[in-house]
């Protein structure tokens, strides 16, 4: 299975805010910037499968950013 996680919306600010690290894998890490504390990030998840055709499924959640 191939694994992609993208914000979503992809806004210019918010691309800015949030790093995915391991944008391919399974088990992403999201770092957010300090200023998006107590606000809610969508995050997109596609994965698609290597059959034939190929199949893809999107999911979607939303992250709230915990402050400190």
């Amino acid at each position: 299975l191939d694994f992609s996680w993208s914000v979503y919306p992809a806004t210019p600010a918010m691309s800015r805010r949030v790093v995915i690290k391991g944008k391919d894998t399974k088990n992403p890490r999201i770092a957010f910037a300090p200023e998006l504390a107590g606000r809610s990030v969508p995050i997109l998840l596609s994965v698609t499968d290597r059959g034939e055709p190929r199949l893809t499924r999107y999911g979607r959640i939303l992250l709230k950013v915990g402050g400190e």
